[in-house]
């Protein structure tokens, strides 16, 4: 009989210590491993450089070891034409990692993926104060979030001060009014092909252009305008990179634009240019030019079975210990130890032998830095298929197969059939 009593005990206090290993991931303790029910986590190959980011083989398996009701499977897509079948037909994954802009749109407006608001408001150990909520707004469609961006950098575009002053937003009339007294003794742009040039009047511009805000309106001139502007720059047949910093130095390049990602980064582009410097971001309409971008943003599945569970998992990927990235954290309190982590050290000019040595952030550095995270407003556009429609009828007209006016025509007929298609 003691025996019977000394081996209940030890069970009771055995099963209360795993109880508490760990509040955050499993409260409960009632089914053996092998019983478990799976969680499974899609993720394209391409992607698979930010599961390494991540260490989320890592995450999952410690998130595994102290959940005894649930397990994180990682399941990998190598065609991307498959996961969005899957999303659209009720068989996705329970956690998708999505690429930025990967339908997004199309998948939030058909209800295929879930907003996660509830799911964070209800959380007993994650508020939305925890994290940078203005960067979680600009990923918002319709006042809903549909995918949590674990980590991200700041795209921007960067001048000498001497150039541009202390702005930090243009529009897009601006820029071209800038670029276009430049022009044709510099290139302006250090990547200064006709796609790239493209690229830049795009990106913080694609919802005015197609009318996103406006009942499906496109922008016909506008389009134009960014038609015959990029057409102005290097055949992309023709472009080659070259050393960016000879360029800056010897007046050929004005404008580069950056992912920035730390204080270093920062110090690396006061570096190229050899002065202070404006981070005055992409061209845009409204707004600041200096845009998220992330390829760690997890959504969940409507079709999941276990959406509260496949929440905590990600919960369980905001917390503080699993925010430290070479990226800007989405965790506040991660995010301060991000800023004041680095320490310096040394680059090397892949294309010279110049070589850059960091140091840690000065006060001034670190200002600028918090003011460029807290000037966000946008994030990269989710409507990849619109920009892909964009892109295809400028080649039309780059390689001179349509004029301007027929590219922009057909676009408007395109844009219209893929906005038609969502509403």
């Amino acid at each position: 009989m003691k025996k019977l009593i000394y081996l209940i005990l030890v069970t009771l206090i055995l099963t209360a210590c795993s109880g508490n290993n760990n509040d955050i991931l499993s409260e409960e303790n009632s089914l053996t491993p092998d019983k478990r029910e799976v969680l499974t986590l899609g993720f394209l190959s391409a992607n698979s450089s930010v599961l390494r980011e991540l260490s989320l083989s890592i995450k999952t398996s410690n998130f595994n070891e102290f959940n005894h009701r649930y397990r994180v499977e990682l399941k990998e897509y190598e065609d991307a034409d498959k996961l969005n079948m899957d999303i659209a037909t009720g068989k996705s994954p329970d956690i998708i990692l999505l690429p930025s802009g990967f339908m997004l749109d199309v998948h939030a407006e058909k209800g295929a993926i879930i907003d996660l608001y509830p799911l964070l408001d209800n959380d007993r150990h994650l508020k939305r104060a925890d994290l940078q909520e203005h960067i979680l707004k600009t990923y918002e469609i319709n006042g809903q979030l549909f995918t949590m961006p674990l980590y991200y950098t700041i795209l921007t575009m960067a001048a000498a001060r001497s150039e541009l002053g202390e702005t930090d937003s243009w529009t897009l009339d601006e820029m071209i009014a800038y670029a276009n007294q430049k022009l044709p003794e510099s290139h302006v742009f250090y990547n200064h092909s006709k796609t790239v040039v493209l690229e830049v009047c795009l990106y913080a511009n694609l919802e005015s252009l197609i009318g996103w805000d406006s009942g499906g309106l496109f922008d016909r001139a506008m389009f134009l305008k960014i038609l015959n502007f990029a057409n102005q720059f290097t055949a992309d047949d023709l472009f080659n990179l070259a050393d960016p910093f000879n360029q800056i130095k010897d007046g050929v390049v004005q404008l580069q634009s950056w992912p920035i990602s730390s204080t270093m980064v920062l110090q690396w582009i006061q570096f190229n240019f050899d002065a202070p410097v404006t981070l005055i971001g992409l061209p845009t309409q409204q707004g600041s030019g200096n845009i998220a971008q992330s390829d760690a943003l997890l959504a969940i599945s409507q079709s999941s079975k276990n959406k509260e569970e496949a929440w905590s998992f990600i919960s369980y990927l905001l917390t503080e210990e699993n925010q430290i990235f070479d990226f800007i954290p989405i965790r506040k309190s991660a995010f301060e130890i991000h800023i004041s982590k680095f320490r310096g050290g040394t680059v090397t000019n892949r294309w010279s032998d110049i070589v850059f040595e960091s140091y840690p952030a000065t006060e001034e550095e670190m200002l600028q830095f918090r003011n460029l995270v807290l000037s966000v407003t946008k994030s990269q556009s989710r409507h990849e298929k619109a920009s892909d429609i964009l892109r295809e009828e400028a080649q039309s007209f780059f390689s001179g197969a349509k004029s301007a006016e027929e590219a922009a025509d057909v676009a408007a007929d395109r844009i219209a059939v893929y906005l038609s298609e969502l509403w």
